[in-house]
């Protein structure tokens, strides 16, 4: 079993990160970031496109799962470190990079 999270990465500080689009590439850069601690924020105009974001963020952490690749953290954890939202302001603010 591969174990992956925070305390492997080598490095204990948390950045806050906004990602602008919840397409292919969107959701695959959140998924990563959260699942490493940090806190993201994914933007996308379309209401639609971001729920289905999270869901393929939720089926791809339970596809890793099936192929024992686990993280520090249980699913509802990293997916509590998502917001999503559709302004691009909102989806900025307070954030690092």
């Amino acid at each position: 079993m591969t174990t992956i999270g925070s305390k492997t990465s080598g490095s204990n500080s948390k950045a806050s990160i906004a990602v602008i689009g919840s397409g292919l590439m969107g959701h695959g850069i959140a998924q990563i970031f959260a699942c490493h601690g940090h806190s993201v924020s994914i933007m996308d105009k379309d209401v639609g496109r971001l729920e289905l974001a999270l869901e393929h963020i939720r089926s791809n952490l339970q596809t890793m799962q099936q192929h024992n690749i686990n993280f520090l953290d249980d699913d509802e954890t990293i997916l509590g470190r998502i917001e999503t939202c559709t302004d691009l302001a909102t989806a900025c603010k307070d954030k690092e990079f």
